[in-house]
Order: C-alpha cells, then sequence, then structure tokens
C-alpha cells in the first residue's frame, strides 16, 4: 500500500493564502509609511529658496517645483511668475503653474506645518506626460513670502501610496478569488471533493461525473477504502490504473451500463498530470475522506 498523499485540498489552498497575505501586508505598509512621510512632511526643512520678489533658477534635469507661503491661506497669496528667457525658447517647451487652492485633501497632503501649499510650477511638452522640466529661470512678484520647495518628497510618497493601494486591492482580489473558488467546490458534491472549475476545465463531461457518483456510492456501501479500490482496479499491480483496468475493475463490482465515453471522462477528470493512467494520489485526492 502506497503512502498517503502529501497534497490535499487544504494543502493546495495555501499558496493562495500567503499571496494574499503577501499583497495584502506590502499593499499596508506602503500604504502607512507614505502617510506618515506626508505628514511629517517639511516644507521648510526641503526648502531651496525663499523671496517675496525675486529670480529663481531651477536645476537641470528638475521635475517641477512646490510653492508654498507662510500666508494664513492660499487664498491670500497673489503671484506673479515670468520665465527668463521664455520657456517657450526651449524647442516647444512652456511654463504653467497649477494652483494649489482647489486640491482635494490639501489639508493632510499639502499643507506643511505653518506653511500653505500655494501650487505647483513646471514645464509642459507634448512628448512630457505630467510635470515636465522647468527650463527657464523664474521671476516671482507675490504679496508674502514664498517658498520653493522640489516635488520628489511628496511625489515620491503619494506613488507608494497608490501602489500600496494598487498591492491590498490584488490582496482583495485573491481573497474573493479563494472564496469564489471555495464556494464552487462545494456546490457539486460535498463527499466528493470534485470542484467546479474541474468540471469547467473537462467541458463540463456529466457522464464522466455520473460513473463517479456510481463508484464513490459503491464505496460507501461496501465500507471500502480508497486504497482498497484501487488495488483492485490495478491489475497488473504497476501503482497506475490506464483506461482498460479500470473498466474492467467498474465492471468487476458491477458498474457495466458505462459507455466509453464516460470512461474516458472519468479519466480526464482524474488524471491530473495527463499522462494517460491514474496513480495511487490522483486517485486519492478526489475520493480520499
Amino acid at each position: 500500500m502506497q503512502a498517503n498523499p502529501s497534497i490535499t485540498m487544504n494543502d493546495a489552498s495555501k499558496p493562495v493564502v500567503y499571496s494574499m497575505l503577501a499583497f495584502v501586508g506590502i499593499g499596508v505598509l506602503l500604504m502607512l509609511t507614505s502617510l506618515l512621510s506626508l505628514m511629517i512632511f517639511s516644507a521648510e526643512a526641503n526648502e531651496i529658496e525663499s523671496f517675496e520678489d525675486g529670480t529663481f533658477s531651477p536645476e537641470i534635469d528638475n521635475e517641477g517645483y512646490r510653492i508654498y507661503s507662510t500666508a494664513e491661506s492660499c487664498e491670500d497669496v497673489t503671484l506673479s511668475i515670468t520665465t527668463n528667457p521664455p520657456q517657450k525658447f526651449y524647442a516647444g517647451y512652456d511654463t504653467e503653474f497649477y494652483s494649489g487652492c482647489e486640491k482635494f485633501l490639501r489639508g493632510l497632503f499639502w499643507d506643511s506645518g505653518n506653511h500653505v501649499f500655494i501650487g505647483e510650477i513646471s514645464g509642459t511638452h507634448d512628448d512630457c506626460e505630467g510635470m515636465c522640466e522647468l527650463k527657464s529661470s523664474i521671476i516671482i512678484n507675490a504679496s508674502a513670502e514664498v517658498s520653493i520647495v522640489s516635488r520628489e518628497p511628496i511625489e515620491s510618497a503619494k506613488d507608494n501610496l497608490t501602489l500600496g493601494f494598487i498591492f491590498s486591492m490584488i490582496g482583495a482580489g485573491i481573497f474573493i478569488y479563494s472564496l469564489i473558488n471555495q464556494r464552487e467546490r462545494v456546490v457539486l458534491n460535498p463527499n466528493l471533493g470534485f470542484s467546479l472549475d474541474e468540471q469547467m476545465k473537462s467541458h463540463n463531461l456529466t457522464d464522466g461525473l455520473r460513473c463517479l457518483f456510481k463508484l464513490e456510492a459503491y464505496m460507501k456501501s461496501n465500507n471500502l477504502s480508497v486504497e482498497k479500490i484501487f488495488s483492485d482496479f490495478d491489475l497488473n499491480d504497476d501503482g497506475n490504473i490506464d483506461k482498460e483496468e479500470f473498466k474492467l475493475g467498474l465492471k468487476e463490482i458491477g458498474i457495466e451500463d458505462l459507455s466509453q465515453n464516460e470512461i474516458d471522462e472519468v479519466m480526464s477528470f482524474l488524471d491530473t498530470d495527463n499522462n494517460g493512467t491514474v496513480d495511487l494520489e490522483e486517485f486519492k485526492f478526489y475520493f480520499a475522506k
């Protein structure tokens, strides 16, 4: 008699559970660290330059800048921004100022201590999506002191927040799939251990299912173990059952009203490695209690 198989229905579901936990765990960790980074962000600590009226020269390969102010509110600050030389001087680039006064959840994502977020300034170009490099120096005339701050710290935190959300959604999707799959496993016959997805894989072959039900009923009524049935069907004792042995074995126990199509369908169900025969582990995968 061969040893019990190491793979069970519960064991088979473990990778799904581990994958779900991994995705959700990574997602939650990314979101928590991102939110923490956003909440402790300091515009003053990341300040590049501050003034009311002056000229700011951008760094090479920048992705635009954030503008903050110590004014009481975003609406209290008026800005006049010009470029020198004009941004259009640089092969189709232009300059764009994006007001931050209407930003959603601005209190959490934009303001910093006693600095309020005024907006963002960057270059624009047809070949560049989103915020492009600011190539021109900018001349700013403001009604209050403003601070020029790099976009990188907050943008990096926002990107990680989005990535964390995506990871969490993937984990939730895996969880939902596992629930649906588990429900499908008990729709057909809870005792047989036959899943609906395996039926579908075999094109919902109902003739073969009827044969399996008859075999299971015979095993129950005669109190026969899976190993005993397998041993009786394995006529040449090679540890495998082929189609002919399966047909003869069924005939021996009185299940004779089966077509060749039913035999073929049963073998397609049980032969999970598609080698043309069924071994004990494949047999027990569906019938062991």
